[in-house]
């Protein structure tokens, strides 16, 4: 289920701090981002920081998304915004998705 959000840079920070946890990225996404995009330093550093993915169209739409860490093993909710016009479902990210996801099962088989 995913929720549309005006600004994502706010509504990450605030949900965090009401203990909703997101989906940790890796660090080199974040460096693939700089060298596929050329996004500046301070927005890098906002999306690391808050694991906020990031997809630009062809025409300059830009979409923004996060992921909470899986519930009950299954699900998972994600926060959006879009600018520009972007129509897309930031289809590029699935694999990060994938990866990151499989790494929270991980961690959580070897906590228990």
């Amino acid at each position: 289920m995913a929720f549309s959000t005006p600004d994502i840079f706010d509504a990450i920070p605030r949900l965090e701090a009401d203990g909703v946890r997101f989906l940790r990225i890796p660090r080199n996404y974040y460096d693939d981002l700089v060298a596929r995009f050329g996004l500046p330093d301070e927005q890098i550093d906002k999306m690391r920081e808050h694991n906020i993915l990031y997809d630009r169209d062809e025409r300059g739409g830009e979409f923004f998304h996060a992921y909470t860490e899986q519930l009950d093993q299954r699900f998972f909710l994600e926060v959006i915004e879009r600018r520009g016009g972007y129509d897309g479902y930031g289809a590029a990210n699935a694999a990060v998705r994938l990866a990151a996801h499989a790494q929270q099962q991980q961690r959580a088989r070897q906590a228990a």
